[in-house]
């Protein structure tokens, strides 16, 4: 097991993390009303970090939102007008400025142009993407593999339809397949359940798995269309590894991941940022 893998300390299960939060959060949330009273800015600012490390996520999500509008793709704003083969450079308004902005594609810039590189320099031709929500990760994926590569991207719209600060926007999948005509990129968009669709596209070369994030779901995924990909292919999961103190939904997804790599189907190949890449050798 590649050490990247390995955990020194036993970690709290997402229901025990869930509880401790949502018994303590208004605790917290009467805590920092009361913080811009408070007269010393040293103070302040100890207050604030404390609070950070008891539940970062929660800060992070709610400065997020009140500092930066959500994105979509139809906001990208291009710097280059994109030549017939689309470079990653062309995909910059994609990309998060800041920690609080996740920006249309929910990885870290890091994990994208990784992403991109190794599509393109392994030569994908036929990719398979299971969660797409926004569709910045899908442009990405499907640039990379043009312009003789298919991308294929199944999603069932659940996030979409929890998602109020969206409500007015137009449908997601309809962004994406106008952002994949102005690119001449074939991403083709299909509505359904992972663990139940069929797909006949041959064997894949890449795999990038990004939905469900619960224990059984990635085990699913990993399973039915990670193990799909041809002995030397690329496995590609999101929120496998904590990036500082914030790790959502890592636990269940680096839990599937140190399984399938136990059983010698795959190995780890790297860790990047919130990224594992796996390989597969039997």
């Amino acid at each position: 097991m590649n050490a990247a893998m390995e955990t020194t300390a036993p970690i709290p299960t997402p229901r025990t993390r869930s509880s401790i939060r949502g018994a303590v959060r208004p605790l917290l949330s009467a805590l920092a009303a009361a913080v811009p009273g408070i007269p010393s800015s040293g103070f302040r600012r100890n207050v604030v970090e404390r609070i950070f490390d008891r539940d970062c996520e929660m800060v992070t999500d709610t400065l997020g939102r009140r500092v930066y509008a959500p994105m979509t793709l139809d906001g990208v704003q291009f710097d280059f007008e994109p030549n017939p083969r689309v470079q990653f450079e062309d995909l910059a308004g994609l990309l998060p400025s800041t920690p609080f902005a996740f920006g249309v594609a929910l990885m870290t810039p890091r994990q994208l142009a990784y992403m991109f590189g190794l599509a393109r320099r392994s030569g994908v031709r036929t990719a398979i993407e299971i969660g797409r929500y926004k569709g910045g990760a899908t442009v990405v994926l499907a640039a990379a593999i043009s312009p003789h590569g298919t991308l294929w991207s199944i999603d069932n719209g659940s996030l979409e339809s929890q998602s109020p600060d969206e409500r007015f926007a137009r449908p997601h999948d309809e962004q994406i397949r106008d952002m994949c005509n102005r690119l001449s990129v074939d991403a083709r968009l299909l509505i359904g359940d992972s663990t139940s669709m069929e797909l006949d596209v041959g064997t894949p070369d890449l795999v990038l798995i990004d939905g469900d994030h619960r224990y059984e779901g990635v085990r699913s995924d990993l399973d039915r269309w990670g193990k799909r990909v041809r002995i030397g292919g690329h496995v590609l999961l999101d929120d496998v590894f904590p990036l500082g103190q914030y790790r959502r939904g890592c636990d269940d997804v680096e839990r599937a991941v140190r399984d399938v790599v136990d059983e010698g189907t795959f190995k780890l190949v790297r860790a990047v940022d919130r990224m594992g890449h796996l390989q597969r050798i039997r």
